[in-house]
């Protein structure tokens, strides 16, 4: 899915500000003066064409506009569309498209360098999640629309990184020994407590849909694998969201451990990575 957020708050001085884009866009000014035909997108005495650009992802693109186009997964690509339309009544001359960030390409540029009115071309933008957190870039191109000699526009997206367990934590038995009652007619299990490092750098859990998958596997049974899934009304996170405690029962009957698997899962479908750990029998336990 995706939505747009315009920001003008700082407008124009946002992009001017980044000397490395300057630059390329003085030397695509070069480049676009040398093909022009001796006629340079800064001429007075030749009248304006008028250019409208538009997308994949928005309905249309304005100049100086910082636009969010989505979230996105590490490691995955997108590609981004646009279409762009003479809308006034004289020729519209085309420069080269480029980007600043080596996170995004231009795989399809303009197809056409020269509009008649009424006519379009389109470009490709292509972007590749590799770092997590917000990822953004400047587009810019030259055109002879004295309105828009410089067109230039800032796109983002936000690369969703998943949570990361470092370790499995540390697990109790607050409430003691063979407290909880499995209502099946048989001896008592033990409720024991876990509480997990969480590395949520891009914050991505969200508490209410977050779930975590525990497995248990027990040294009498050892080809058998339980797998409970703990939903976010039954985990615990710290305020700083850098932990998070549950709890399960065990019983372990003739077992001398048990070897616990864990990860989170988005809603996505995205999980972490997974924590293991063998959790020996306490003494005395069922």
């Amino acid at each position: 899915m995706f939505f747009i957020l315009k920001d003008r708050k700082n407008g124009k001085d946002n992009f001017l500000k980044n000397r490395g884009l300057s630059l390329y866009l003085m030397l695509l000014g070069l480049l676009f003066v040398g093909s022009s035909c001796e006629k340079t997108p800064f001429s007075e005495t030749e009248p304006s064409p008028t250019l409208e650009l538009k997308s994949n992802f928005a309905a249309k693109i304005e100049v100086d506009s910082l636009y969010t186009v989505g979230d996105i997964r590490i490691g995955r690509t997108q590609n981004l569309t646009f279409t762009l339309t003479n809308k006034g009544g004289n020729e519209l001359r085309l420069g080269a498209v480029g980007v600043d960030n080596g996170s995004y390409q231009v795989v399809k540029g303009f197809d056409k360098q020269t509009l008649k009115k009424g006519e379009r071309t389109t470009f490709t933008i292509q972007f590749t999640a590799q770092k997590g957190g917000w990822n953004a870039t400047n587009v810019a191109f030259f055109s002879n629309d004295d309105q828009n000699l410089v067109f230039q526009f800032k796109i983002r997206f936000f690369v969703r990184e998943a949570p990361e367990l470092t370790t499995f934590g540390e697990i109790d038995f607050p409430e003691g020994i063979n407290n909880f009652d499995f209502n099946d007619g048989d001896r008592l299990g033990t409720l024991f407590r876990v509480t997990m490092p969480v590395n949520d750098p891009n914050k991505v859990i969200d508490p209410t849909t977050i779930e975590l998958v525990l497995q248990a596997r027990f040294s009498a049974t050892s080809n058998q694998v339980d797998e409970v899934v703990k939903r976010g009304f039954e985990l615990s996170f710290s305020p700083d969201m850098k932990t998070v405690s549950y709890t399960f029962a065990a019983r372990f009957g003739i077992s001398t451990h048990i070897d616990l698997t864990a990860w989170f899962r988005l809603p996505t479908g995205e999980e972490s990575n997974k924590v293991t750990v063998r959790f020996e029998r306490p003494a005395g336990a069922n």
